[in-house]
């Protein structure tokens, strides 16, 4: 299988991050946290029990879930595998970040060892030497 290098700076690496966890979100049904996640600079001039009501009716359609407060587990068989990688990927990436902006580190999951989801190997990022 082909491999590919991707030179992106501290900012991108964090949307990259926002992005993959917002699509994992979606795929095993928990629509609010991404919405809230993707929207939080607007979050605050609408009304969220309309959000809520929207978020749960998709979810409800797309994952079959009707219960608000759940949705799969990243390990579950009901869930595309793209969901798995997409998570696999974003620890990386989030454990990079944690690292290099606090190299003593910390207590938070992002300086945990990414556990691995998805079949696939997990990525492999290494900060850039070049000049910025």
């Amino acid at each position: 299988m082909p491999k590919y290098r991707l030179t992106f700076n501290e900012e991108q690496a964090d949307l990259l991050v926002r992005a993959l966890d917002a699509y994992s979100r979606l795929c095993v049904g928990q629509f609010n946290t991404a919405v809230e996640s993707a929207w939080m600079h607007k979050i605050l001039e609408v009304d969220r029990k309309d959000v809520e009501y929207h978020c749960n009716q998709l979810k409800r359609i797309f994952t079959g879930i009707n219960s608000p407060g759940a949705s799969y587990g990243i390990y579950s068989k009901e869930i595309p595998d793209g969901a798995r990688i997409a998570w696999d990927i974003q620890q990386v990436v989030r454990n990079r970040l944690a690292w290099d902006r606090n190299p003593q580190g910390g207590i938070t999951v992002n300086f945990d060892t990414p556990m691995q989801a998805s079949e696939q190997p997990l990525p492999v990022i290494e900060k850039s030497v070049e000049e910025e």
